[in-house]
């Protein structure tokens, strides 16, 4: 058996790189894999702010040369693979905007086995990626995806079809240790996540400003990558810029966490990582009956469909600090036996390798 694993990626700072498959890999050291990181390059492209003819001719001009230089950082990269028992994970593309089956055949013919992840819906995005999609998945011995809306599309193309959520890494995001003590001043209802995403909170603005109405000692917190939150947002909310290295403290400081979604084909293919964050430091959650939401909130929080049923879940909640209590301890439960990186490693090595996994090397 192969004990070489080449892992095409995002760049390294993506979440995705980060979640998807960094977090796995001292496990699969700990079996004896060695692991070749291959990362495509950042892009700092950004839309014209104009649509006039001349700004979106310099906008593609500049996306294709950068493309360009990615499809030549793949190439090289794939010419590193030389053990025809090479196993190649693939996160989505090898390159996202040109054409370029060519290089998942190569990848093809030089490796043992090429597994493809999937964790958004890049099918609905818009036509041109569904149709390369269904001509990627049959090259592939395997696909991963992230939850079952995505599995249902992959799976009619590829039949080897492995659900694994994003895991959660347990021993590092742990409970705050303080919520007996801690100061019942200010409750924080908390919400993390990328900027591309704050549109989901229009969802809940009115059940937001509500709730402060009502209660005096509530703080809304942001936690995004911005500099300054959206007009709608800023007379309700607090605004913390996100880092890597107060990501945890962050996430502990919630007390209740968020997570509304609009209800679109990309929506359901989310993997509800933003939850199961929440739910790793032990808080209860709110969230959006959207694709994977459903699975994941159990009796630790609440689903809801209308901004009256958040205002009525934020105010229980709120008023009751032996409810939070209970359902945080209900939210850690759930990632410990479902979406721990150690149990969901299992289910990716058996992807990856088509092998079953001797578990007593696990620590």
């Amino acid at each position: 058996m192969t004990k070489k694993i080449y892992f095409f990626t995002n760049p390294p700072e993506y979440p995705t790189t980060r979640f998807r498959s960094q977090q796995y890999l001292s496990y699969f050291h700990q079996y004896g894999y060695t692991t070749i990181f291959c990362t495509s390059l950042a892009s700092s492209i950004k839309k014209p702010q104009s649509e006039s003819s001349i700004s979106v001719l310099i906008f593609n001009i500049a996306r294709y040369s950068t493309e360009l230089k990615n499809v030549v950082n793949r190439w090289q990269q794939i010419n590193q693979i030389n053990d025809s028992d090479s196993i190649v994970y693939i996160h989505s593309f090898l390159t996202p905007f040109l054409e370029t089956d060519y290089l998942a055949q190569v990848v093809r013919k030089k490796s043992l086995r090429m597994v493809l992840d999937m964790d958004d819906a890049i099918f609905a995005t818009n036509r041109r990626t569904e149709i390369k999609l269904k001509k990627l998945l049959p090259l592939c011995d395997a696909v991963i995806v992230g939850n079952k809306y995505l599995a249902e599309f992959a799976h009619q193309y590829q039949k080897n079809t492995h659900i694994i959520p994003t895991p959660i890494e347990t021993n590092y995001y742990v409970p705050k240790t303080d919520y007996d003590t801690q100061d019942e001043d200010k409750i924080t209802v908390g919400w993390m996540g990328g900027w591309i995403n704050l549109i989901h909170l229009n969802l809940i603005i009115s059940s937001l400003k509500n709730l402060k109405s009502q209660i005096s000692n509530i703080k809304i917190k942001i936690v995004t990558n911005i500099e300054d939150l959206p007009l709608n947002l800023r007379n309700i909310a607090e605004l913390k810029q996100w880092s890597a290295e107060e990501e945890l403290a962050d996430l502990q400081s919630f007390d209740i966490g968020l997570m509304p979604l609009e209800d679109n084909p990309f929506s359901r293919g989310k993997c509800s990582f933003k939850l199961l964050q929440y739910m790793a430091v032990g808080i209860p959650v709110i969230a959006s009956p959207v694709g994977m939401n459903n699975e994941v909130v159990r009796d630790n929080g609440f689903l809801c469909s209308s901004p009256e049923e958040w205002l009525d879940s934020l105010l229980l909640l709120c008023k009751n600090k032996q409810l939070r209590k209970k359902m945080g301890a209900k939210s850690r439960d759930i990632v410990e036996s479902d979406y721990s990186t150690e149990i969901n490693f299992i289910k990716l090595h058996r992807a990856l390798t088509g092998d079953e996994l001797n578990e007593s090397k696990l620590d």
